[in-house]
């Protein structure tokens, strides 16, 4: 009696553990309401949502090189904010708000070319403000002035050279705002003249 009721007892003992063995497997990995099981694949036929009220809810740590998030889906994630595309931070981007614009000119100088002592060109720029980057330039002269040259000097400026000591020329640079509107330029769907006409107007 004693070796039967042992048996018994080890037998039950096996079953029930099989059977929650089974079924805390079950709802690891397939069944809604269940755990989700490390290592493994987890399915189900609901939304699974993560809640912290007192921080980040989920930090996800990869092996380096690695990525710690992968999908099978290109559709838009809404407002899932990334910061870095290609390894360029989001700063290094236009807007679709970017804005080109004409700037006038920024100063002149009278030049000795050849170094006699006698003033005979005068330079005369057009400098892109802080925050945009050059991209054309041009200039408006009096008749009759020669232009010795006209073309970017740098990153930001426009410079046209004309020869005379007295010649009067008026600069303008193209100017592009990748991340907004050009301070102080003239926007070009604002123009009513062409930009020489526009830059010379402005400054006379």
């Amino acid at each position: 009696m004693a070796l039967r009721s042992h048996v018994s007892t080890l037998a039950v003992g096996i079953v029930g553990g099989m059977l929650g063995a089974s079924l805390v497997g079950g709802a690891a990995y397939a069944v809604n309401g269940g755990y989700l099981k490390i290592g493994t694949a987890n399915s189900g036929t609901k939304t699974t949502s993560l809640a912290n009220s007192a921080g980040t809810p989920l930090s996800l740590t990869a092996k380096s090189g690695t990525a710690p998030l992968k999908v099978n889906s290109g559709i838009k994630v809404g407002n899932l904010n990334a910061d870095r595309l290609d390894n360029l931070d989001s700063t290094a981007f236009a807007l679709a708000g970017g804005k080109i614009a004409y700037v006038g000119t920024s100063g002149s100088a009278a030049l000795d070319l050849d170094e006699d002592g006698t003033d005979d060109a005068v330079v005369t720029w057009a400098q892109c403000p802080a925050g945009s980057r050059l991209t054309g330039g041009g200039y408006d002269i009096p008749a009759g002035t020669e232009v010795l040259s006209s073309s970017p000097y740098n990153d930001n400026s426009w410079n046209v050279l004309t020869s005379g000591a007295s010649s009067v020329s008026y600069a303008y640079a193209v100017c592009y705002n990748p991340r907004g509107s050009v301070t102080g330029g003239t926007n070009v769907t604002g123009l009513t003249a062409s930009p020489s006409q526009k830059a010379a107007r402005a400054l006379r």
